[in-house]
């Protein structure tokens, strides 16, 4: 039987942890550890693995448990005439015991006949040819034996003494081992002190050792730079045998071709993609711009609404302010005279005529220069200047006395407004003569047909009317005319102005250089 791999898992400091031993081969096998590495771990693990049956737990099996508990498993790959299988025993919790063909990967046996299995490689036990494999270092005894175990042992070492000293004498022809020991440590004192420390010769040697250690490692270096570059060199050969093939040189001039065709296409496309990047460039610009308008509407729309509810507020106000505290029919006459002189005065429309004004110096001198009997402030303005603006003011009820236009008063400035600055009275009489007059010949027109064609009545009613009417409407414009010529004279009389220079703008060169510059 042979021993080819070992392996652990939970086995004492390996505590969930596994290990393995492969490649165990002929000849001696030297396992080489620090202390406390795991070494004798694992020799113990083959030792139970071979003779500890897997439902037991003694001192052995114990000593294999970690600290932290578990299951330990032990695995161990073995060569023998009849073949290579595979070992594997658990112990403690879920124990069990298989023996596994590896070549077939079969199932041997398992509990009890794998048990029969591993009787059958070690014959006799610990106690056999085989126990000679595990003598341990000695007793220390710390591990708690009982006495058939210590005896074992001893008898195991014994016997191990013996058969060694045996060969020793059978090889060395009768000399006693104690001699060749004896001439082992005088040459081994010879080479190294008792501590260890290597002698002049060994420390030659290990001198020498090291230097051609030195050189081969360098010499190693040198042999694998070669190696590199002869690589090298003989992809290099074999490239250039393949460049100068003419079917390699018309690939190559293929592919070059291809290339520039590609290269030509690129360029193409980046021109492309300068140009795109520019315009989204453009396009980013154009964003920015459109959103800072945007913004800038945004704000400006805000600002509107903000405007808007001043101007709402301000509406309202303006129609609290507006709402004059008076009675019915002053404010009725007040409408009724501010739209009658938006005909007659030509006064901007929807400008309401108030008691407080503020006034032009110009205009303040053209009033105070008419010297009428009538005099109405407010038309003598609009006589001025039509340059007119308005503010509003709130009417707020009178804290003392009363007003001093009576009804009286009201109808002779009212009269004043309509008569004095204008002859437009006059023209109404016109105009209504004029539509009586029309008025008038329609009738004539209608009775005549109503004659002709015999339905009207045989009295003269209508005709009479028609023809008051067209006399009548003829008196009207001829008195319309009239008051023409009067209103005229009156306006003259009146001293109402034509027009009124507000400004003299003097400008442009003096008229000798006028004349010079023609002249030249």
């Amino acid at each position: 039987m042979k021993i080819s791999a070992l392996r652990l898992f939970n086995v004492k400091r390996f505590a969930n942890r596994g290990v393995a031993i492969e490649g165990i081969d002929d000849g001696v096998n030297v396992l080489c550890a620090a202390n406390e590495f795991g070494k004798s771990t694992s020799f113990e693990a083959l030792h139970a693995l071979f003779f500890q049956p897997y439902s037991g737990t003694p001192g052995d099996v114990k000593n294999l448990r970690p600290y932290s508990g578990g299951n330990p498993l032990v695995e161990a790959d073995i060569a023998t005439p009849k073949g290579n299988f595979r070992i594997t025993k658990q112990y403690f919790g879920g124990k069990f015991a298989r023996i596994v063909d590896l070549e077939s990967g079969r199932l041997i046996a398992q509990a009890d006949e794998a048990e029969n299995f591993v009787a059958a490689l070690v014959k006799g036990g610990a106690v056999g040819p085989a126990g000679l494999l595990w003598v341990r270092q000695g007793l220390t005894g710390v591990e708690k034996r009982s006495g058939r175990e210590e005896e074992n042992e001893k008898q195991v070492r014994a016997s191990l003494l013996e058969s060694v000293q045996g060969e020793v004498e059978a090889v060395t022809g009768g000399r006693r081992m104690a001699e060749i020991m004896a001439a082992v440590e005088e040459d081994l004192s010879a080479l190294a002190t008792p501590k260890g420390k290597p002698r002049e010769r060994y420390a030659a040697a290990i001198e020498g050792r090291d230097k051609l250690d030195a050189e081969r490692q360098k010499l190693w270096a040198d042999l694998t730079r070669l190696r590199e570059a002869l690589d090298r060199r003989t992809s290099a050969m074999k490239r250039l045998a393949e460049l100068d093939s003419p079917e390699d040189a018309q690939r190559r001039r293929a592919a070059i071709e291809t290339a520039q065709a590609a290269f030509d296409a690129a360029k193409v496309q980046s021109e492309k993609l300068k140009r795109a990047e520019a315009e989204l460039r453009l396009a980013h610009e154009r964003r920015n711009s459109a959103a800072g308008h945007l913004q800038n509407f945004q704000a400006a729309l805000q600002s509107s609404k903000e405007l808007r509810q001043g101007i709402d507020d301000a509406q309202r106000l303006r129609s609290d302010a507006a709402d004059k505290r008076h009675a019915a029919w002053r404010n009725w006459g007040s409408w009724f005279t501010n739209r009658l002189t938006d005909v007659i005065l030509d006064k901007p429309r929807g400008f309401y005529l108030s008691s407080f004004r503020c006034v032009s110096a110009q205009v303040a001198r053209n009033v105070a220069a008419n010297t009428g009997p009538f005099p109405y402030i407010d038309g003598m303005i609009l006589q001025a200047t039509q340059r007119i603006g308005a503010i509003e003011v709130r009417h707020d009820d009178r804290s003392a006395g009363r007003s001093g236009y009576t009804m009286r008063r009201l109808v002779r400035l009212w009269l004043s407004t309509v008569v004095n600055f204008s002859v437009m009275p006059l023209r109404m009489a016109t105009v209504l003569g004029l539509l009586m007059g029309l008025v008038g010949t329609i009738g004539v027109a209608c009775v005549i047909y109503l004659r002709l064609t015999n339905r009207g009545p045989t009295f003269g009613w209508g005709s009479l009317m028609a023809a008051l009417l067209v006399f009548s409407g003829a008196q009207l414009v001829m008195l319309g005319v009239i008051g023409e010529y009067l209103g005229r004279v009156f306006l003259a009389v009146n001293q109402r102005p034509q027009s009124l220079v507000r400004e003299i703008v003097r400008g442009g060169p003096p008229a000798s250089d006028v004349a010079t510059s023609v002249f030249d």
